[in-house]
């Protein structure tokens, strides 16, 4: 646990900020960023996957009937099919939205083989096709779809390893910085006497690995004109914006993969669906990120 006076004037750094709290806001919005790839990428998917039940739909249209929920009640669904699969009919067949619920579509999932999630995603896969279907030039590129497949699941929603874990895990939980009165949690740790001296502003707690927020959450237990109640409140930490390594593992093996295999996926959607190549890009913007992730993946033999 780091306590500093919330006025105490910080030395700045150049930028004009102080370099913890820079250091941390580079942190916060990298697990920002993690918990709106995976959203976006679960969207995606089960989109792809109503478009193929239902080709007339504009995948526009699916992808914003798509609500996001990762709550611990699961959603009852009255037929026999795996989750993935009806909540994809659910969508290609109604107009209404559609609430996904990560904890029940991962492991639904993760039940398919590579071959099955390109079928789901309508990318019927075998290795001696026409040229209709691979192109010549592409051979490689199709070669490597059940592989891509098989990462971008296993990467997005295994349970002990997988991004689905980071979402759940780190992002639902909090607060992580906490304005906090030293004498009020002292008091609340059970001591009755607080020690001469101590402080009684407000003071910035950062919580680091293995802290435990001591700050009371607030709920209203009565009418107009009676007292709030406080009720201890007891979530971890978050964000390890000190363990250098992990927030690079997150970018190499999880962020920057995720990106690579779904671009992957979505070229052979969009030539399955308009017989052509998706247009050329600028992959000079790209190679600026992914080929320094490149490099240390080949240093790290993976």
């Amino acid at each position: 646990m780091i306590d500093k006076p919330y006025s105490e004037d910080f030395h700045l750094s150049p930028t004009g900020f102080h370099p913890l709290a820079t250091h941390l806001s580079y942190t916060i919005g990298l697990y920002q960023e993690l918990a709106l790839q995976l959203e976006d990428a679960a969207s995606m998917l089960i989109s792809l996957a109503a478009w193929a039940i239902e080709p007339s739909a504009n995948l526009a249209d699916l992808l914003e009937r798509v609500f996001i929920t990762s709550s611990s009640k699961a959603s009852t669904r009255t037929d026999d099919r795996p989750y993935h699969v009806g909540i994809a009919h659910d969508l290609a067949h109604t107009e209404r939205r559609i609430t996904l619920n990560l904890r029940q579509f991962a492991p639904s999932i993760l039940e398919e083989d590579a071959h099955g999630i390109l079928r789901y995603l309508g990318l019927p896969w075998a290795k001696n096709v026409s040229t209709r279907v691979r192109p010549t030039q592409k051979t490689q590129e199709w070669n490597a779809l059940p592989r891509f497949a098989n990462e971008l699941i296993d990467t997005l929603f295994q349970e002990k390893s997988g991004l689905v874990k980071e979402y759940n895990n780190k992002l639902k939980h909090g607060p992580q910085i906490v304005l906090t009165n030293v004498r009020t949690a002292i008091e609340r740790r059970g001591f009755t006497e607080v020690p001469q001296g101590v402080a009684a502003d407000l003071r910035v707690r950062l919580l680091l690995n293995g802290s435990q927020t001591d700050v009371a959450s607030t709920q209203h237990i009565g009418g107009d004109g009676q007292d709030d109640q406080s009720v201890e409140s007891d979530q971890p930490a978050p964000f390890l914006y000190h363990e250098i390594d992990r927030l690079k593992n997150l970018i190499d093996h999880m962020l920057l993969p995720t990106a690579n295999e779904m671009f992957a996926i979505a070229k052979w959607v969009y030539f399955r669906r308009f017989k052509d190549w998706p247009p050329d890009y600028d992959y000079s913007i790209m190679d600026k990120v992914v080929r320094p992730w490149l490099d240390r993946r080949t240093a790290e033999g993976t």
